[in-house]
């Protein structure tokens, strides 16, 4: 994409050039969001032409195509989340359809462009090593199991390889995966985080009053600042990035457990 802003406007991809907002920028970001999002209206057409009751799935297509977050989110913020969900709907389509493969070459792809739908990754495993690895009666099948694999790791290497290189790996895994936004990433993300916060605030009001030698004083104004930073509770035990792992992991392992029974 910054191959193409840069023929639009040489200054949008200059890193030093912070707070640009020329109308080139404005207008370059919006019209690829919209174009792009082309990617999520073909697959939802694909899937009402291959539906049984075509008016039930057309209602559900235009919902999502229609959804509030696109439109507004997207077309402001600029985050791509439509084009990046049709890849997830082509994704599943092709699995739907019966090509694994493809299904898990584009949701690598996917991970790639962004790598939030990691949740998602232990759920896909599960499927295509029960449904492109293995026979009905779950014997193995290692010529599928190394196509599979080796579509994956090409993806990755194509993406990667050039991070990798030049030796910015660690310096992109810190950008992935940036704990030191906080739980709330700035201004209370509504995520389970927020409610610890708000039991954090009310048990703070109650300290106050009861046994105040309890509040970490560093506490007080970290929660409700609403600036990206870590989060230091008032009252409640700080929450520290191996432990929302320990959560996560937790609770990807009860939902792969529970794909690999039902398969």
């Amino acid at each position: 994409m910054s191959l193409f802003a840069r023929i639009v406007d040489p200054k949008i991809t200059d890193l030093n050039n912070l707070n640009y907002d020329a109308w080139s920028v404005i207008a370059f970001q919006r019209t690829t969001v919209i174009v792009t999002e082309l990617v999520m209206a073909a697959a939802l057409l694909r899937f009402i032409r291959g539906s049984v009751d075509k008016t039930m799935q057309t209602i559900i297509s235009a919902s999502i195509f229609l959804h509030p977050s696109f439109l507004i989110v997207d077309h402001i913020h600029f985050q791509y989340n439509g084009f990046m969900f049709g890849i997830l709907l082509w994704s599943i389509l092709m699995a739907k359809e019966g090509n694994k493969l493809a299904s898990g070459f584009l949701f690598a792809v996917l991970l790639n462009f962004k790598h939030i739908y990691m949740y998602l990754a232990p759920a896909y495993f599960i499927y295509l090593l029960r449904s492109f690895c293995m026979t009905p009666q779950g014997t193995p099948l290692p010529k599928q199991f190394l196509t599979l694999a080796n579509t994956v790791i090409v993806v990755f290497v194509v993406s990667l390889g050039p991070f990798v290189a030049l030796g910015q790996l660690p310096q992109l895994l810190s950008r992935l995966f940036p704990f030191t936004r906080g739980l709330n990433h700035a201004y209370w993300a509504p995520n389970a985080w927020a409610v610890v916060t708000v039991l954090d605030r009310v048990l703070l009001k109650v300290a106050q009053i009861f046994k105040p030698e309890m509040i970490n004083a560093a506490g007080v104004q970290s929660t409700s600042r609403g600036l990206v930073g870590d989060t230091v509770f008032a009252v409640i035990p700080n929450v520290k990035p191996i432990h929302t792992f320990i959560v996560t992991v937790a609770f990807q392992l009860a939902t792969v457990v529970a794909a690999d029974i039902h398969h």
